[in-house]
């Protein structure tokens, strides 16, 4: 769906894309799909309704992508959080912060998150034949490596689904690894969520990552 947006001089902005929450659990493809779509017209990209991180791991999937897609593409995303997620800040710090929440609680939580947020505080990079990755994101500590071989296989492996394939022992063994240093989140019913994002184009100045 879009919006037109209107300057207070009158003149048109292009059309921001909005999507619903309910959009994205019927189809989990749609979340890069609408990132894409505002990413390539330079539009905005608004969540209509607040996300409960935390309480449903189909919702966690969806909602946790788009909020990676968008930080990776530097979407202007607007969304509101329906209350505290169940994790430490550290969890979801280096992702596109809300603009609020429904409760106090949240509130407060979006609020640190807002302020401890800036770009590409946890990142990987592509490369030929190896992935580079790097977590800078405070209250833990500091993490760069590279996986190459079947260790970027297993990686990229445990991106495209949220299920690790059962029989592919790298992909197990990444993930638990993963999960102990903080760059995967575990869900309920088998799921789980890689965190980095991928570092597609280094801002202006690059010193600001």
């Amino acid at each position: 769906m879009h919006t037109a947006e209107v300057t207070d001089s009158g003149a048109r902005r292009p059309a921001a894309v909005t999507v619903h929450i309910d959009e994205l659990l019927a189809d989990p493809s749609h979340a890069v799909r609408v990132v894409a779509e505002a990413e390539s017209g330079s539009r905005s990209l608004t969540l209509l309704d607040p996300i409960r991180l935390g309480a449903d791991p189909d919702l966690d999937v969806v909602a946790l992508r788009l909020l990676t897609e968008a930080t990776a593409g530097q979407v202007d995303l607007h969304w509101d959080l329906a209350g505290e997620p169940p994790w430490p800040l550290r969890t979801v710090v280096h992702l596109h912060p809300p603009a609020g929440a429904a409760n106090a609680a949240g509130r407060r939580f979006a609020a640190r998150w807002g302020e401890r947020f800036r770009f590409g505080l946890c990142t990987y990079r592509r490369g030929p034949g190896f992935l580079a990755l790097r977590d800078i994101r405070p209250d833990g500590a500091r993490l760069r490596t590279v996986a190459d071989g079947r260790w970027a296989t297993a990686f990229e492996t445990l991106l495209s689904t949220p299920t690790c394939p059962t029989g592919d022992a790298a992909a197990g063994r990444l993930l638990d690894e993963l999960l102990t240093a903080g760059l995967a989140l575990r869900l309920g019913a088998g799921r789980h969520v890689v965190l980095p994002f991928r570092l597609r184009r280094w801002p202006i100045p690059y010193s600001a990552v």
